[in-house]
């Protein structure tokens, strides 16, 4: 690339002959760009020139100003000055009449520099413009002075910032933001008292007074033009770091200062700078923003408004909530009669956007100030309340299908907290506090009002349903949550496929937390549809049976909420079918890899290790106890025909020596019954599978419904100690085990079985004896459970064990 030489490239160097085109010639040489207006201030300039008999020394020093002389064009706009040539008199007139709006255009072309106007541009600009130029819209709209580089703009500003403070001190030191304020701490306190003292300000106090002025008009106009959406930030953060220089001072002088002027400066100081800030906010003109620079100006306005609310009070933390709250209405009410109609419409929406989005982060929990932040509750009381529903609604509509429920989940939780929240005692914490006054304000409110805004809430959460999108493992926690707002022809289908989706969940990876969404959707089917609840439990505790067998052996590992939900559909199938329930905790206990019982094959574990301790877990005994108590009580007087039909599958021979009383008798009852039913259990275990023959004679451990040799041993001990043959269906099966099972010593305990359920039609049975029984029984099917597992037992411990538990059943 060629650089051009200023003497070398240029063929003519000579001075013009034409006195005119000699003064145009040296203005250029100076860097003046030559155009229309400056033509015609070259003429005014050289009619000057001319009355001071062509001063060469003007031409060839560049128009220079001396210090001094720049200093004294104060005494120009305070006097009238005498006629003649003067240099300031001529710059002055240049700058009315060719650029009365612009004074920087003037210093862009090169005629302020050649004027001499370099270094104290902004003297020139209040000697000549006037001080109320400092806060027109022309100073700061003025297109050289943007055309800058926003800092190079700023640092212009702040010296006719710093002019104004002080000008005898600016003229000396330009003001520079980053060093010291340039404000004297009596100007500061003078005008944080100027409301409460009287007189006039002082001259600085008036100084400093117009620097707050020209602060304000500058945010304004640079608002109104939108040249703060980009560069606010530097300007704001140059604010914020004169107000902490101010601040400083102020605790700097502590000593010197009464409390209450410390404290009223110190007030003044904090409203004057949030005066400043709400102005960026005020001017924005939103029409010609975009969409995201909306957003952002409608949030950082919310997050402006919160931090008002907080730091408008010096006993803030000293408020009650209902005070808190009072104060947040006024503070919104002052804020809405400032903006505009558009703003705060886009307030209202984007707030309500931001808090849709926000409520998706957030659990149950939630402070006070988030829980207000993100509520909405200010706009109750507003015209713009529509407005702020509708930008929740866009803001839900940005999301995807699962993060909608779950903000609309957040949401309602929270609204449920406060429509409910009672004051109880003055002892409340914070987030209490804030649930009772928020609750305090939604319940004092017009009935029609307060449904209109549930059934709101809840038509978002339905529409969710009708979303194609929407997961279906959601449908437990969506079903749950509008059941009270689900019409008749939804609930139902809602409350069954919420029911299957958890089933389903059970073959894979199910969550535990899944449990008491399936014991609350029972309960919901429980009246209305009592035979699918009947169903349903039965195949949940089927399922959760199937999982939870597959736990590790870890007592650590045992997921409590799983048991939890088992034992309560357990205790519900007691209820309507209890042969199904005792059927499942046997399987329970054949299944469970933790075990039931300690190495002396105890249920009490005194030891705490290895056992499994659950609600559902009870000794045989307790159940044969109340075996079917409740359905037996319920159904003497619903349906007495049906019981008496189920009493009559148990065969009932008892000791006519016994005396018994009508309870006893039902004890009995129901002694014989569990009996039975364990018989029943244990005889089924031994059988083939279905579809399953012998083949010459013999089969296989995997032909047996029951394929652990241990396990056949134990049930025929458990059917050897009951001792019931039901009708000879015992006998047979066991001789079939005794000739055929794989095992020898299987078909050994056969042997020893079979002769002991041949006895049975001679068998008379007290209640002690049939106790004795079903312990005995368990105690074998313990011993089983620990030897399949592989875990020690301890012999004269098992037996201490049997003996105790028989001496007294």
């Amino acid at each position: 690339m060629c650089n051009k030489d200023p003497l070398l490239d240029v063929a003519n160097h000579d001075e013009k002959s034409d006195p005119k085109e000699q003064f145009l010639q040296a203005l250029e040489e100076y860097g003046v760009k030559i155009n229309d207006e400056i033509q015609l201030a070259a003429e005014h300039l050289f009619s000057g020139w001319l009355q001071q008999k062509r001063d060469q020394d003007f031409l060839d020093s560049g128009f220079d100003f001396s210090y001094n002389s720049i200093f004294n064009l104060f005494d120009y706009r305070k006097s009238s000055p005498s006629i003649g040539f003067s240099p300031f008199e001529i710059s002055a007139n240049i700058a009315k009449k060719y650029f009365p709006t612009s004074p920087y255009d003037l210093f862009e072309t090169g005629l302020g520099k050649a004027l001499g106007l370099e270094q104290h541009f902004n003297f020139f600009v209040l000697a000549v413009y006037g001080e109320n130029f400092f806060f027109s819209q022309a100073l700061f709209d003025e297109k050289a002075l943007t055309s800058l580089e926003p800092s190079e703009r700023r640092r212009i500003l702040w010296r006719f910032f710093g002019l104004l403070l002080n000008k005898d001190c600016a003229f000396h030191m330009p003001f520079v933001i980053g060093f010291d304020s340039g404000i004297e701490l009596k100007s500061l306190t003078s005008a944080a008292l100027l409301n409460l003292l009287p007189g006039p300000p002082t001259e600085n106090t008036h100084g400093l007074l117009q620097g707050i002025e020209f602060l304000k008009a500058w945010i304004r106009y640079d608002a109104e033009a939108n040249r703060l959406t980009s560069h606010r930030l530097e300007l704001l953060g140059e604010i914020q770091f004169l107000w902490k220089k101010l601040g400083e001072e102020l605790t700097n002088a502590e000593q010197d200062l009464s409390p209450e002027v410390l404290k009223t400066a110190q007030r003044w100081l904090d409203e004057t700078k949030r005066e400043l800030f709400f102005l960026l906010y005020l001017y924005t003109n939103l029409a010609e923003l975009s969409g995201e620079k909306t957003k952002f100006w409608a949030n950082e306005l919310d997050q402006f408004y919160w931090e008002y609310c907080e730091k408008n009070d010096d006993n803030t933390d000293s408020l009650s909530e209902n005070e808190k709250t009072a104060r947040r209405n006024d503070v919104l009410e002052q804020f809405c009669v400032q903006l505009t109609l558009q703003q705060v419409e886009t307030w209202a929406k984007y707030a309500a956007y931001e808090s849709a989005v926000s409520f998706l982060k957030h659990d149950a929990y939630f402070d006070p100030s988030t829980l207000l932040f993100y509520f909405g509750e200010r706009w109750w009381d507003t015209n713009h309340f529509s407005i702020w529903k509708k930008g929740f609604e866009e803001g839900l509509s940005s999301l995807n299908s699962e993060e909608r429920f779950y903000t609309l989940s957040n949401y309602l939780k929270l609204l449920k907290q406060v429509s409910y929240s009672k004051q109880s005692n003055s002892c409340l914490n914070g987030i209490d506090e804030a649930l009772v006054c928020l609750g305090q304000r939604f319940t004092e409110r017009d009935k029609d009002w307060q449904e209109s805004y549930w059934n709101w809430c809840y038509s978002l959460l339905i529409d969710l349903h009708k979303d194609s999108n929407f997961p279906e493992k959601l449908m437990p926690e969506w079903t749950l949550l509008a059941n009270g707002r689900l019409s008749g022809e939804l609930r139902l289908p809602a409350i069954e496929k919420s029911i299957e989706v958890i089933f389903r969940e059970f073959t894979g990876d199910l969550e535990f937390s899944r449990a008491s969404q399936l014991k609350e959707l029972l309960e919901l089917i429980e009246y209305s549809e009592p035979t699918k609840n009947l169903r349903y439990t039965d195949k949940g505790i089927g399922l959760l049976r199937g999982k939870l067998s597959k736990l590790p052996v870890s007592e650590e590992s045992v997921e409590r909420d799983g048991h939890e939900l088992l034992s309560d559909l357990l205790q519900k199938l007691d209820a309507v079918e209890p042969v199904k329930a005792l059927r499942h905790r046997l399987i329970l206990l054949r299944s469970s890899q933790a075990p039931f019982s300690d190495k002396s094959v105890y249920r009490g574990d005194e030891s705490g290790i290895s056992t499994l301790h659950v609600n559902w877990n009870s000794p045989f005994a307790a159940l044969a106890h109340h075996f079917a108590e409740d359905w037996l009580r319920h159904s003497q007087f619903d349906d007495p025909e049906k019981r008496e039909k189920w009493l009559s599958r148990y065969q009932y021979k008892r000791s006519e020596d016994q005396l018994l009383s009508y309870g006893e008798v039902e004890e009995w009852k129901r002694l014989m019954a569990f009996s039975q039913e364990l018989t029943e259990f244990c005889l089924n275990r031994l059988r083939l599978r279905k579809g399953e023959r012998t083949s010459e004679g013999k089969y296989t451990e995997e032909q047996v419904i029951e394929r652990s040799s241990i396990w056949r041993k134990g049930y025929l001990r458990a059917l050897t100690e009951l001792g019931f043959d039901l009708g000879g269906k015992v006998h047979k099966t066991v001789n079939f085990t005794k000739q055929y099972d794989p095992d020898e010593s299987v078909r050994t305990t056969a042997k020893e079985c079979y002769r002991a359920v041949r006895r049975d039609k001679k068998t008379k049975r007290s209640i002690q004896g049939l106790k004795r029984g079903i312990i005995a029984a368990e105690w074998w099917l313990l011993v089983c459970q620990r030897r399949e597992l592989g875990l020690e037992i301890s012999t004269e411990g098992a037996r201490r064990t049997r003996r105790n538990l028989l001496r007294n059943p």
